[in-house]
């Protein structure tokens, strides 16, 4: 990992040539036969076989078909070897339950291999590239750059020690039989793997999602890449339209324009980030725009055509962008075509999996749980919470949440904005009477010392009971920093339950103490405040 001492000292390399032959950081070879040379040509679109890294990668991650000795019925079928199928399977096995896994791709799914862990890997070294260019117009020099291809060797060599432990073959060797292949109901209680048929008492279905292709005329005829493929291209193009203007969307923008690319972002909604509260959106919009990202709002492509090695979009606003190439990220759409008609599972118009508060379908016998399911919260980390929830359900039918009701959002720009619960639309339209306490990190003596002092903390406080219901924090350390407010919105507490959480008064999370102290001393009567505010010398937090 790059170290803030190797950026401050200038002397950051692009080191991953080395390291990715380094036997300290090799991962695993699997110890259960080679994969057949089809599954390699066929299956993955997004690896480079002849890449060593990705190579590494597909050893580890592939599915081998290891059931030597099929059941006729197994006690659970878990459909998906993601995050969440991966979690059931250990569930199961270690209450020495007869588990089959069935998974035609790579294991750890996409999210983690091709998304969210590439997306944050991608944004720091991006950060990193873009600081060293301004060091570079200072006149200080730094021996080597971040580079595009250096950046994915170092996020490829990384992302392969994460994901290494989620190594399939430890579960073979306690005895999960394994399905190679796409997995379709043929009745209530039956799935087909190829020309295999399994019987199940309980079926699990962790599918996942994948990035919705709008109908664009031209699109499919002039070639695009998704967040999965950007990955492997070895050079950026100089001009990249994004179309979507969701988390992905910004994200990616984000890192795009860190490595020098000229990006366009085009969004069908009023503003960016529509789903989210608005001072998140503007805060990103303005944030990517004063990057040099344009955004293209209202609009949507009427027509892509290629002329001369360039591609043209013409949009519903009369405008024609002239790019290199075009980045879908107009959302998921969940994976779920794997014969749920005839298992009696009901679905909506997405094709996203209805489920009751315990994840049961219309199916007694079929669960399912993370992007596949409506009202899907979209994080691999919500994902293998239901299914800890879901295992335990089925297992023994007790309930146990361990789900949070609210959970934490984070949009991965510069700085980056986490927030959770309720957001000021939400608690206008339901007319609750609150107040929002803000607060910066001016005064912060860790941010001034680290040179991060830009952003600025939110919190949403119920008039009647003082609870938090909705917190925004914009900062580089957001995700961290949101923590314990996180606790006090799931769990109903006061914003003075914060002022009891001690901090060292050296660090960032210690602002989010100050603002619950002096919160208090705001609600005091005026002379006990008045004698309070001279005796402790604070500075009162601006309020909205």
């Amino acid at each position: 990992m790059l170290s803030k001492l190797e950026e401050k000292r200038f002397e950051i390399r692009a080191s991953t040539t080395q390291a990715a032959i380094d036997d300290e950081n090799r991962i695993p070879t699997p110890p259960i036969g080679p994969v057949p040379s089809a599954y390699k040509q066929d299956q993955h679109p997004y690896l480079d076989l002849n890449c060593e890294l990705d190579q590494q990668l597909f050893e580890v991650l592939s599915v081998p078909d290891y059931n030597e000795q099929p059941l006729v019925k197994y006690h659970a079928v878990i459909i998906g070897a993601g995050a969440a199928g991966l979690e059931l399977a250990d569930f199961f096995l270690a209450y020495d339950k007869k588990v089959a896994l069935v998974e035609k791709n790579l294991v750890c799914g996409s999210d983690l291999t091709f998304s969210t862990v590439p997306t944050n890997i991608m944004n720091e070294l991006g950060q990193v590239s873009k600081r060293l260019e301004q060091y570079a117009m200072l006149g200080i020099h730094a021996e080597n750059l971040v580079t595009w291809s250096s950046a994915i060797k170092e996020m490829k060599l990384r992302r392969n020690r994460l994901v290494s432990r989620y190594n399939i073959r430890d579960m073979i060797e306690r005895g999960l039989h394994v399905y190679r292949g796409e997995g379709i109901f043929t009745d209530k209680k039956h799935l087909r793997v190829g020309a295999r048929n399994i019987q199940f008492e309980n079926c699990f279905i962790c599918t996942g999602s994948k990035t919705k292709i709008p109908d664009i005329p031209g699109l499919i005829e002039t070639g695009f890449i998704t967040p999965e493929t950007l990955w492997s291209l070895s050079s950026l193009p100089l001009r990249i339209a994004i179309i979507g203007g969701g988390a992905t969307g910004c994200e990616l923008a984000q890192i795009l324009v860190n490595f020098g690319v000229q990006v366009w972002i085009i969004e069908k909604k009023q503003y960016l980030l529509s789903n989210f509260d608005r001072t998140v959106s503007d805060f990103v919009e303005n944030s990517l725009r004063q990057q040099g990202v344009y955004c293209f709002n209202n609009s949507e492509p009427t027509s892509i055509t290629a002329t001369n090695d360039e591609k043209l979009i013409n949009l519903t606003m009369g405008i024609q962008l002239h790019c290199d190439e075009v980045l879908i990220c107009a959302g998921n759409e969940p994976n779920t075509n794997i014969g749920l008609d005839v298992a009696n599972v009901q679905y909506d118009d997405r094709r996203a999996i209805k489920v009751s508060k315990h994840f049961r379908t219309t199916n007694k016998r079929i669960f399912a749980v993370g992007d596949c399911i409506q009202e899907s919260r979209g994080t691999w980390s919500q994902a293998v919470d239901q299914a800890r929830m879901v295992g335990e359900y089925s297992r023994s039918k007790q309930e146990v949440t361990i789900v949070p009701k609210y959970p934490v959002y984070r949009i991965n720009v510069n700085p980056s904005i986490a927030f959770i619960g309720r957001s000021k639309q939400e608690l206008d339209t339901d007319k609750v009477k609150y107040e929002t306490v803000v607060s910066d990190f001016q005064h912060s003596f860790k941010a001034i010392s680290t040179a991060s002092t830009n952003g600025f903390i939110k919190l949403h406080v119920e008039e009647d009971n003082s609870q938090v219901v909705g917190a925004i924090i914009c900062h580089e350390n957001s995700a961290d920093l949101i923590s314990e407010v996180a606790l006090c919105v799931n769990h109903g507490l006061p914003l003075s339950a914060l002022s009891m959480v001690a901090h060292s008064s050296n660090s960032l999370s210690n602002n989010i103490r100050e603002i619950a102290c002096r919160k208090s001393v705001l609600d005091l009567p005026s002379s006990k405040r008045k004698k309070l505010q001279h005796r402790t010398k604070e500075k009162v937090i601006s309020m909205q």
